[in-house]
């Protein structure tokens, strides 16, 4: 009796997103189990953008002397299509440097969003009740104000960095209580939002780095040239937006096991 049987082909066994270089631009780590070539990476891998094909320009990653070459950094040859679904995918065919026979599966390997356009689109809260409030950037004020003691959101599109807000984007009344020797904004983390795949209608908030006054009608205003993302693009429009706070929650409890009411 003869079994004849095929060892294990070529194929991509791992991806890690590395970082956005542009709104449609991914770097992305491929990692295969075989060293194959420049030329069959560049031939069977591929970003798609509904039935749009993008190819992949391959550069190899670094590595120790004497390792195989396994991984790979891959980037599309050009911008990817904007608040789009990409899917990176392999085709059949694939030919390793290790063997002779080449890969069968067709598969999508990753899949992810490209960034819309730079859109401010409003402020995040809850009001006393507990309830999610969302001022819309153009909009006027809901009816539920926000709970000042709890945290205001400002949200986008696509990310923006603490130093940006703080620089540009003028509060009403101001966060700092007229101030001058102090910034609200000093103790607030600054990290950037490009080193992950964005999911599908994500949006980006950057809270505000005080809780709020109570009772209070706050303006926002900045002007779309100076308020950009993590992309250097402006807004759409500039941000004009207004919304108010509500009296601080009631808080009925009694901290002591006995307690005398009077």
């Amino acid at each position: 009796m003869v079994h004849t049987f095929i060892t294990e082909r070529a194929t991509v066994h791992e991806t890690d997103f590395e970082k956005w270089d542009g709104p449609g631009s991914p770097a992305i780590r491929v990692a295969l189990n075989q060293m194959v070539s420049l030329a069959e990476i560049q031939s069977h891998l591929f970003f798609e953008a509904a039935d749009e094909r993008i190819r992949v320009t391959p550069t190899p990653r670094a590595r120790a002397p004497g390792e195989k070459l396994l991984s790979w950094s891959v980037v599309p040859d050009r911008p990817l299509p904007l608040d789009a679904a990409i899917h990176l995918k392999l085709v059949p065919g694939l030919g390793s440097l290790e063997g002779t026979e080449r890969s069968v599966a067709s598969r999508t390997v990753l899949e992810f969003y490209t960034f819309p356009e730079h859109r401010f689109l409003g402020v995040d809260c809850q009001d006393n009740a507990g309830y999610p409030v969302r001022v819309r950037a153009g909009s006027s004020p809901p009816a539920a104000p926000c709970n000042p003691m709890y945290p205001v959101s400002l949200k986008f599109s696509s990310p923006v960095i603490k130093e940006v807000l703080r620089d540009h984007l003028v509060v009403e009344p101001d966060l700092a209580g007229g101030r001058k020797d102090y910034d609200p904004w000093e103790n607030s983390y600054s990290y950037s939002r490009l080193g992950s795949p964005r999911e599908a209608g994500a949006e980006f908030e950057s809270d505000f780095p005080e809780l709020l006054i109570a009772r209070t009608t706050y303006r926002l205003r900045a002007r779309a040239a100076d308020l950009k993302d993590e992309f250097g693009r402006p807004l759409m429009a500039d941000v004009a937006l207004t919304f108010q706070t509500d009296d601080r929650p009631a808080r009925l409890v009694l901290t002591h096991p006995v307690s005398v009411l009077c």
